[in-house]
């Protein structure tokens, strides 16, 4: 009995770890295909978050749908929205999409996937009702002079721009990025 105890906690720690380890790839900065936005995909346990870190032009965000964020600034809007992972890899949420396309407008959220490809690369593929999909391969910032480059201060209220560190269940400290405990209400109501 104690032998299968230890197998199956031993199975779950595996389980954790690759969890774990698959959000950690994730994590970062990421250019867009035309490099104009940088997003910063941070882990706010159990999701993940991507939002506007940087831009080589600053923009406004314009086709908001609520009337009280329509106009703000695009540095700091969440793009990726409480992503969770649905199976090893593959994370599940949504995507603000400020701009819009020739065929869809902007302002709105699709169901969005992302998972990192065999070369590295971020595979954002969002969808509007499963007919119209499309998406875009993020590459994975790793030289922090590469543009655009972020502000050294936070963009977010209250925060200081550098991780903090929080107990956990267990009394663990984890670090989570201060954005946090914002992000979520920057969030477009549609």
């Amino acid at each position: 009995m104690f032998g299968k105890l230890l197998v199956v906690a031993g199975l779950l720690s595996v389980c954790t770890s690759v969890a774990a380890q698959s959000q950690t790839a994730l994590t970062g900065d990421w250019l867009v295909e035309d490099k104009s936005i940088r997003v910063r995909v941070i882990s706010c346990p159990p999701a993940l978050w991507g939002y506007v870190a940087a831009e080589k032009t600053p923009g406004k965000d314009i086709n908001n749908p609520d009337p009280a964020m329509r106009g703000r600034p695009m540095l700091g809007v969440p793009l990726l929205i409480n992503l969770h992972e649905t199976e090893q890899g593959l994370w599940a949420g949504k995507i603000y999409d400020p701009k819009g396309t020739s065929v869809t407008p902007g302002g709105k959220q699709y169901d969005v996937t992302a998972r990192l490809t065999a070369n590295g690369q971020l595979e954002v593929r969002g969808c509007m009702g499963k007919i119209f999909c499309g998406g875009q391969d993020w590459t994975k910032v790793t030289d922090p002079t590469t543009p655009p480059i972020p502000s050294p201060t936070s963009i977010f209220a209250g925060s200081s721009g550098a991780t903090t560190a929080k107990q956990n269940k267990s009394g663990a400290q984890s670090s989570q990025d201060p954005a946090c405990s914002t992000i979520a209400t920057m969030v477009p109501k549609s």
